[in-house]
């Protein structure tokens, strides 16, 4: 997958959990360049806590967190607004 797919796909988990709204989520994508990880740019302008950062980096991931399981998706997380 490429940086742009990764960075894509980060944001769109991120918008359908109701951690960035769609005009955030359009910034990010804008001010992403060539070599920028959206997860770094949302952490550097404070739009996402890290650990809300880290959920959506593990159901993106291949590895197994426990063994013989794999992360498909978010179940939850706490609201903040």
């Amino acid at each position: 997958m490429s940086a742009a797919d990764e960075n894509t796909q980060f944001i769109q988990l991120a918008q359908s959990q109701g951690m960035l709204t769609q005009q955030l989520a359009d910034d990010v994508l804008r001010s992403v360049g060539n070599d920028d990880v959206a997860a770094t740019v949302v952490l550097q302008k404070g739009l996402m806590e890290a650990h809300r950062v880290d959920m959506i980096q593990t159901v993106m991931s291949d590895r197994l967190i426990i063994p013989g399981y794999s992360i498909l998706d978010i179940i939850g997380h706490e609201m903040t607004e």
